[in-house]
């Protein structure tokens, strides 16, 4: 039913934010291109996860909805952290004038983010990240 619920909102969504037409012209003053499909997504994915927390916790009453949450917003500071990271090792590449600079700067700014957002979560202490480094490290020493 949420899921249901969210693919419809999202539908309108996609319409209104980028600023599809209609047979009465133009509804929606607001043209985001694909800036809007991305917000859309974003803003009913956190809609219907708000809303599939709040059935859980009265399915499940002891779900530990606080804890939940905090590490949410661990997740999203290391992810905004290593986001402008990577922006701005990315900005490097408006000086390389071959697609070859241009990959070797990507390459770069994604192993700098994915390494500062590792540094970061395990600095933060969340379990999950770490648990995941733990069974890469496994994983490429059985090579």
């Amino acid at each position: 039913k949420v899921s249901s619920f969210g693919i419809a909102v999202n539908i309108f969504l996609d319409w209104f934010l980028i600023g599809g037409p209609s047979p009465w012209g133009e509804i929606s003053g607001i043209n985001l291109g694909v800036k809007g499909l991305v917000l859309a997504t974003v803003g009913v994915n956190i809609f219907s996860c708000i809303i599939l927390m709040n059935k859980l916790k009265i399915k499940v009453p002891q779900t530990p909805i606080k804890e939940f949450l905090i590490d949410l917003l661990k997740l999203v500071s290391c992810g905004i952290v290593s986001g402008l990271i990577a922006f701005q090792i990315n900005t490097l590449s408006y000086y390389t004038f071959n697609i070859f600079g241009e990959l070797i700067i990507l390459l770069i700014s994604v192993f700098l983010s994915l390494v500062s957002f590792i540094i970061i979560a395990n600095y933060l202490g969340i379990k999950e990240v770490n648990d995941i480094v733990k069974i890469i490290i496994k994983r490429l020493k059985s090579f």
